[in-house]
């Protein structure tokens, strides 16, 4: 397939079935004299007589022209695409991707990000460096039906050429962890770690269905003009409709968190603090921990926290007043997390977006734990910690490079994996 990248045909594509482009520049005029740069790739998924599938990435700044500069120094942006080459700061694309087309993407990004790391650890002269990989969480939230029999979109055909997915990616990033790890001097203090594990969804929960079918939730009726089905994450969406917040004593936004609807804090409260707080969201955990699937009759919550027992600080009575904690393979739908009311659905229903792994829940953090590995002169070796949390990360390199740690810092230094000097 040839494709002109503008009138004049002055600049073509050239494609086979399953080939890639390589990266385009384009241009977008936004008012006279002025146009915005981003660059892209394409991918030829199909050709014949009946059909013609392209695939075009995100369009991304420009590395040679950003609108906003999105590296500092500003030029590094450029020095990376001149020196390694392109790679995608955009990596949500796998909605409507091939499974196929999905992992060739995720190795490439795990390829370009390995590389950019070893140019500038390289280049730099660095105290403390840090690179991230995304590539497990991308292949865990696509493919895990694929992993999991249980899944409920697990299909076994497929499962033999993809059933191995995440362990791969888990595989891939060891190894280009690895050829980093080459190139550092046995001086170096090495930190591994992940800020979440992964499960199946199983099903989806609506909270805020849950709020309304319950009373604590009251709406108002739709005026004339309706959201346009297409500006909706789903169809069912279109069940939404406005709180008539002045009745109303509780509504969960985000992933999981409920907030009470409190006078005093918010514009519109109905919850007096004080008894009526805390008796309104006694009588709403107490309810929810009751909560079973129809399906299977088991209840669905594990524990439900209150805001006091997670956070503290200067703002954190503007953190969710309870938190749900959802046993393993239930998730918070996508709409509840915007906030969204939907009258007409059930509370609890079967998963119907793209993704099948997840880690949002919310669950308890050792229900998804994740990866945490230290390595280096100071450490000991074949220490087991059993209590690590990503508040403690930021403490224990602090500490390692001889910075003190700030008093109000959240957190511990992880003092029992570390020799005594």
């Amino acid at each position: 397939l040839k494709v002109s990248l503008d009138k004049g045909r002055s600049s073509r594509l050239v494609m086979g079935v399953g080939e890639w482009s390589k990266w385009v520049r384009v241009c977008f005029p936004i008012r006279a004299e002025r146009t915005v740069e981003g660059v892209c790739q394409f991918k030829l998924l199909k050709l014949d007589s009946d059909e013609i599938r392209v695939l075009r990435t995100p369009v991304q700044p420009s590395p040679y022209a950003p609108v906003t500069p999105y590296t500092y120094p500003n030029q590094l942006a450029r020095e990376i695409a001149e020196n390694v080459g392109h790679y995608k700061i955009l990596d949500r694309t796998e909605d409507g991707l091939d499974d196929d087309t999905f992992l060739e993407d995720v190795w490439q990004r795990l390829e370009t990000k390995t590389q950019v790391t070893k140019y500038l650890m390289g280049k730099l002269d660095w105290d403390l460096f840090l690179t991230y990989f995304h590539t497990v969480d991308n292949v865990q939230h696509v493919t895990w039906k694929y992993y999991d029999p249980e899944n409920p979109k697990h299909d076994p055909e497929l499962a033999r050429t993809y059933g191995k997915a995440v362990e791969e990616s888990y595989e891939r990033v060891d190894q280009k962890v690895g050829e980093i790890f080459d190139l550092l001097d046995e001086d170096v203090t090495i930190i591994i770690s992940s800020d979440h594990g992964g499960t199946s969804i199983l099903k989806t929960t609506h909270p805020n269905t849950w709020l309304y079918q319950n009373g604590y939730i009251k709406t108002l009726k739709r005026g004339k003009v309706d959201i346009p089905k297409g500006l909706t994450y789903h169809p069912q969406a279109e069940d939404s409709l406005p709180v008539d917040w002045a009745n109303t004593k509780a509504r969960a936004i985000g992933f999981g968190g409920i907030y009470l609807n409190v006078k005093g804090r918010d514009p519109e409260g109905a919850v007096t603090r004080g008894k009526e707080y805390l008796e309104t969201r006694r009588e709403i955990a107490e309810r929810l921990m009751e909560v079973r699937d129809p399906d299977t009759g088991e209840k669905i919550y594990k524990t439900i926290l209150f805001k006091e027992q997670i956070w503290n600080g200067r703002f954190a009575d503007q953190a969710a007043d309870m938190t749900p904690i959802l046993k393993k393979g239930y998730a918070v739908a996508w709409e509840d997390v915007y906030g969204e009311v939907l009258t007409n659905t059930p509370f609890i229903e079967l998963f119907r977006g793209n993704w099948s792994g997840n880690h949002t829940g919310p669950y308890l953090p050792k229900d998804i734990a994740g990866i945490f590995i230290m390595k280096g002169p100071g450490i000991k070796k074949g220490v087991t910690l059993d209590n690590v949390e990503m508040v403690d990360v930021a403490p224990t390199v602090l500490h390692l490079m001889g910075v003190r740690v700030p008093r109000d810092m959240d957190g511990k230094i992880l003092s029992d994996s570390m020799r005594s000097k």
